[in-house]
């Protein structure tokens, strides 16, 4: 049994920010019969719960709690919209619609969460609104959160993303761009067995004689041998 002043002290725990303190409440309350999901959609249902709401409802609810969690997806704190996100994935409930515009959120930490949540979605992302939030005006979050989910696509979506940034201002896009080519190159180039077709085939030839200066003869010489396109000596 659970005695009352121990239950008062799991309830006042419940939306604590760090998960171990939730997880020591949510159990007090489990032990007294008590559902924690229950105090969690009540203070969820408040003017603006705090983020530890959030987390917790994601941590003890269902899916019939989506809608709730949905509305703080427009928290005012950056904290607030992350556990949204984080408690949608958790309770496998996301929609892409919904979390496509936080990826230009203010918070890069926010933006992570999107960008994971997202990562098993890419068929039905348009590439090209991944690749205008690459453009160099945005923030470098928003920039390398388009990065990440363009390289996750198709290998000749992910090369030419690369190709693009070789000589990017922004210092983590440059130098993940060259290093993932070098790792692409040593590891997945061998067992990728069709090239690029059509407009990306012409594409991806632009962009590595583009980069040339930048990649040297040897690896421009493997990348269009991988991408089934004809030597062309430098000029």
């Amino acid at each position: 049994m659970t005695a009352v002043g121990d239950l008062g002290a799991a309830e006042a725990a419940l939306p604590d920010r760090h998960p171990l303190v939730r997880a020591i409440a949510q159990a007090g309350l489990r032990r007294s019969g008590a559902d924690p999901a229950e105090f969690y959609r009540l203070l969820a249902r408040r003017e603006l719960p705090v983020p530890g709401v959030i987390a917790g409802l994601g941590e003890t609810g269902g899916v019939e709690d989506a809608g709730l969690v949905r509305r703080w997806l427009a928290h005012p704190r950056a904290r607030g919209r992350v556990e949204a996100v984080r408690a949608l994935r958790r309770l496998g409930v996301t929609r892409s619609a919904e979390l496509v515009p936080l990826l230009r959120d203010e918070s890069g930490a926010v933006t992570r969460q999107v960008v994971a949540a997202l990562r098993h979605d890419l068929g039905v992302l348009d590439p090209e609104m991944l690749e205008a939030l690459l453009r160099p005006g945005n923030a470098p979050h928003v920039r390398f959160a388009g990065y990440r989910l363009l390289t996750w696509g198709s290998a000749w979506q992910r090369l030419a993303t690369n190709l693009r940034l070789v000589d990017d201002p922004d210092d983590r896009l440059r130098v993940g761009a060259r290093a993932d080519i070098s790792s692409w190159l040593d590891r997945q180039a061998a067992t990728t067995y069709h090239g690029p077709s059509g407009d990306r085939a012409a594409e991806v030839d632009k962009l590595i004689e583009g980069a040339r200066p930048i990649l040297g003869e040897h690896k421009v010489r493997l990348l269009r041998f991988h991408a089934g396109l004809p030597h062309q000596a430098a000029l």
